[in-house]
């Protein structure tokens, strides 16, 4: 319900506080960023469930990986430059087999006292101290990466 003079005028205020805000078109469940985010959850939930790859490799193969490009190039990007007819061969025989888990007993475990940092056990282990470690390293990094990228 929000007016598009209202989104315009909030549009206009985070440029001005050096954000990169997005104007969606229709109001959907969720934010654009954790949709995506989500979708990208649930497949690599659903491969550590099939046992195929565990936390640290999918963590890896994200990173040095799309993580690394989409920091760089949105998916329609990527699948520009990468090529419209490359895209559309992987998704015919990848799609199909990509998980559509309503659920996942590895984040509802989770939920359910293995909090990650902030408990010491989630998908990794944290020893007193590392917790607050790897957030000061993500952090580090998020800022260098923000550095890098935002006036582009």
């Amino acid at each position: 319900g929000t007016s598009p003079e209202t989104a315009q005028a909030v549009h206009a205020l985070a440029l001005a506080l050096g954000k990169k805000p997005v104007i969606v078109q229709k109001d959907i469940l969720g934010i654009l960023g954790n949709r995506l985010q989500y979708a990208v959850m649930r497949e690599a939930l659903h491969i550590l469930a099939t046992g195929a790859a565990g936390p640290e490799e999918i963590d890896a193969a994200m990173k040095y990986g799309p993580g690394f490009r989409h920091a760089v190039l949105g998916p329609f990007e990527t699948a520009d430059l990468g090529g419209g007819d490359i895209f559309q061969a992987v998704s015919d025989y990848l799609f199909p087999d990509l998980s559509r888990d309503q659920r996942s007993p590895a984040l509802h475990a989770l939920g359910q006292g293995r909090l990650g940092v902030k408990a010491g056990d989630g998908f990794y282990r944290y020893a007193p101290g590392q917790g607050e470690a790897a957030r000061q390293r993500r952090d580090a990094l998020f800022q260098q990466l923000w550095d890098l990228l935002k006036d582009q």
